[in-house]
């Protein structure tokens, strides 16, 4: 009886320990996003991106929907920045770890890379609502032909 609820103990303290170093990751994976993000806060988004794209609430998520961070844009300009969620979100983005993210910040061409790990399943992006699928089939098109030239 006693082996049995030292099993059980320690199966909770390790789960404890489990989720200790997954709110870890995400802090670590926040922490690279933003210190690559946080210097374009109040810059406008490039054009076509930035005139189709203008008026955006993203959500990236781990895979399993931990919530990482947002990002705002409006009127072509990226406002905001943030750990966890945004309130109705218009996309939102899931990626697989944070060597996803690591190895697009490290990538000799980062847009290929996207799309590389886009197309591995590492990155799934999901538009919220029918109007903002459409549009994203299309500019997915042209970022795609983009990156050929960069």
């Amino acid at each position: 009886m006693r082996k049995i609820i030292c099993l059980l103990i320690m199966s909770l303290f390790l789960a404890m320990i489990a989720n200790a170093q997954e709110e870890t990751t995400t802090e670590e994976i926040f922490s690279s996003i933003e210190s690559a993000v946080k210097s374009f806060v109040g810059e406008e988004i490039p054009s076509p991106i930035g005139s189709l794209y203008g008026n955006e609430v993203v959500n990236i998520y781990l895979a399993d929907e931990t919530p990482i961070g947002y990002a705002i844009t409006s009127e072509g300009i990226f406002t905001d920045f943030g750990k966890g969620e945004a309130e109705e979100p218009t996309i939102n983005v899931y990626i697989e770890n944070g060597n996803t993210i690591q190895s697009i910040m490290e990538a000799e061409n980062p847009l290929d890379r996207f799309y590389e790990l886009k197309a591995e399943g590492k990155i799934v992006i999901d538009p919220v609502g029918a109007g903002k699928t459409i549009k994203f089939f299309f500019t997915n098109i042209i970022g795609k032909i983009i990156s050929w030239f960069t």
